[in-house]
């Protein structure tokens, strides 16, 4: 995908994005803030060995936030016409001239935009990819003719299928308080997901990689055979008594436990007092020996920026140290109700890293002893309020430190705020996926029950 491909050029976005504050002001906004850009994705997929999906997909958006006073409303469009900017805007303001006052409302303070902050080149984001649509669909193919080669047992005809994903992004931010920041990146993916005529009926399954720098992704052969295996691994499943034992998320479904945590500790819930984390912050609420660090500036990061979603400067910092909660995550509009300061976190976190003293996967499993290997998930997972946890699981039993035979149907239940705290060790297998980067994770004990019985 080249330059070309764009209708805008960063400087005309620069341009209509100052238009469109110009507006908002003549409208009678005291302050606004507009998002506005160009996507470009091209899809793949193949199933039964054929093309089954050729997509070219081009989308212009706008969005606007304007304040007047301590009013707030906002409103997008699809276009960057300057008639339809205008009208879009002028809305806005309309809207915004209707609604409650809330001293809390108003773009972040100034002293925290990213005012001076470059663009985002130095993330190095930006890695296009001359590649063909006939390139995508033989590495697509390639996928699937890898899984069945892998294992005999894998359908080229009932398997759902693979997809190559292929994706641009072009967008500025800008305020009314002299922000004006552009960004420019890139997503490239591979997927495969395969079913397989096992003993006991059909198991599907699937592996992906999604990264900024093509040149960083899992080979496309590698995904192929990981997702063949996975599928493969679950012949003749067995059932499990109800026990509490040992579990040992990999590093798939660890990141999902991973993931509540976050999702809990939003400073809206705190804020709302929907959390099992609310005033936790400089008390323990992981193991002691582990902790969490943000940083959005990791080169071709999955989620690194130089600022959030309403121009404030991110920061590296650590979420999580030696088991303690340092903070929650703050936006600015949350850090006013509760006379914090934000984080820079609008949007979420950046990229994610779980810090703790690794062993290997072998090594976890002899820790464990006997207990359950999950490999996957199936349901909520946390509920965030209250930290009661249930989740659908499959994956292995494990028996005096070995895999003894797969498992399906189970569910595992705790509670949230004890499960972090009853981690025992976590693995060298890192897999870095969507700004958060961790292993697998054994946890001292949870409540499994299947269908096996007392």
């Amino acid at each position: 995908m080249q330059d070309s491909d764009f209708s805008y050029s960063g400087e005309q976005l620069r341009d209509i994005a100052a238009d469109a504050l110009a507006h908002a002001k003549k409208a009678g906004a005291s302050d606004a803030r507009v998002v506005l850009g160009e996507t470009h994705a091209t899809e793949v997929s193949c199933r039964a060995g054929r093309p089954e999906n050729i997509a070219v997909k081009t989308a212009i958006r706008f969005g606007v936030q304007v304040f007047v006073g301590h009013k707030k409303a906002g409103a997008g469009c699809n276009s960057l016409a300057a008639e339809d900017i205008e009208r879009t805007v002028a809305k806005s303001v309309a809207i915004a001239k209707r609604m409650q006052d809330d001293d809390c409302n108003g773009l972040p303070d100034a002293e925290e935009l990213a005012l001076d902050q470059p663009d985002d080149a130095e993330l190095e984001l930006n890695h296009p990819r001359d590649q063909s649509i006939g390139d995508m669909v033989a590495q697509a193919k390639e996928m699937l003719e890898a899984a069945v080669a892998h294992d005999g047992r894998i359908s080229l005809e009932q398997s759902p299928g693979s997809e190559v994903h292929e994706g641009r992004l072009r967008t500025v931010t800008a305020n009314s308080r002299g922000l004006m920041h552009g960004g420019e990146g890139t997503n490239h993916g591979l997927s495969v997901e395969v079913l397989a005529n096992l003993k006991d009926g059909m198991e599907t399954d699937g592996w992906y990689d999604s990264r900024a720098d093509w040149r960083d992704l899992q080979g496309h052969l590698d995904i192929a055979r990981e997702a063949a295996a996975r599928t493969v691994a679950r012949d003749a499943p067995q059932p499990v008594a109800n026990a509490k034992v040992p579990v040992l998320f990999d590093r798939s479904t660890g990141r999902r436990l991973i993931g509540d945590f976050i999702g809990a500790i939003g400073a809206g819930r705190v804020h709302h007092q929907v959390t099992c984390f609310g005033r936790h912050v400089g008390e323990q609420v992981f193991a002691p020996h582990f902790s969490m660090r943000e940083d959005p500036f990791i080169p071709r990061g999955a989620r690194s920026a130089y600022i959030d979603d309403e121009g404030v400067r991110t920061r590296a910092k650590d979420i999580v140290k030696d088991g303690v909660l340092q903070t929650y995550l703050f936006n600015s509009y949350y850090a006013r109700k509760l006379k914090a300061a934000t984080t820079g976190n609008k949007g979420g976190p950046t990229n994610l890293r779980l810090d703790y003293a690794t062993r290997s996967f072998e090594e976890l499993l002899k820790e464990m002893g006997t207990g359950l290997l999950v490999t996957g998930l199936m349901g909520a997972g946390a509920n965030a309020a209250t930290g009661d946890y249930s989740c659908g699981a499959s994956g292995f039993w494990v028996k005096d430190g070995a895999i003894a035979h797969p498992v399906k149907d189970a569910t595992i239940a705790g509670s949230l705020p004890a499960m972090l705290k009853g981690l025992v060790a976590g693995g060298d297998d890192f897999l870095e996926q969507g700004g958060l980067s961790c292993g697998a994770l054994l946890l001292d004990e949870m409540a499994v029950a299947g269908a096996g019985g007392a």
